[in-house]
């Protein structure tokens, strides 16, 4: 009988496969993450791992990193925590994660969150993804997309929205 690949089998080769490319750091720290119960614990390690780039671990690496843990991450506080990490990290190639923060499939906290960075990011490559988002199907999501739009196009919105 011959072997049928699922879409969760594919990601969970290719997850694998990523994981044996990265820093050993980094490969430690995901085994660490993986048997971590706590979510304080697995919060503390993302902060760990975000700051590995200060000891010259490629910030790429670090990037794929925070997203093995983004996405075997049960916890929307963590998951939430793991998006600002990468704000903070200010690195391009965090974009196609943070999008993936935004999903219709990721909580609606988590959404939120994502769309907050996005807003957050100084370049204007997150505007388009904003856009799309106007036309959501959740309220809370098109007036978050709507609140990051503003900030983009005046900073000084951003402090205006979060003294309501």
């Amino acid at each position: 009988m011959p072997l049928q690949a699922n879409a969760t089998n594919v990601a969970d080769v290719a997850q694998t496969i990523l994981i044996q490319h990265l820093h050993p750091r980094l490969q430690a720290a995901l085994k660490q993450y993986s048997s971590l119960d706590n979510k304080d614990g697995r919060s503390a390690l993302a902060d760990d791992v975000a700051n590995l780039v200060d000891d010259d671990v490629p910030i790429r690496e670090v990037v794929d990193a925070l997203g093995v843990m983004f996405h075997q991450e049960p916890s929307i506080e963590v998951r939430i925590d793991i998006l600002n990490n990468l704000l903070n990290l200010d690195d391009p190639s965090s974009y196609q994660l943070i999008v993936q923060g935004a999903d219709p499939n990721q909580p609606q906290e988590v959404r939120k969150a994502a769309i907050a960075v996005l807003g957050d990011y100084d370049d204007t490559w997150a505007v388009p993804t904003l856009q799309q988002l106007l036309s959501d199907g959740d309220a809370e999501i098109r007036q978050a997309a709507q609140e990051a739009l503003a900030q983009k196009t005046d900073p000084t919105a951003g402090s205006i929205l979060m003294t309501r």
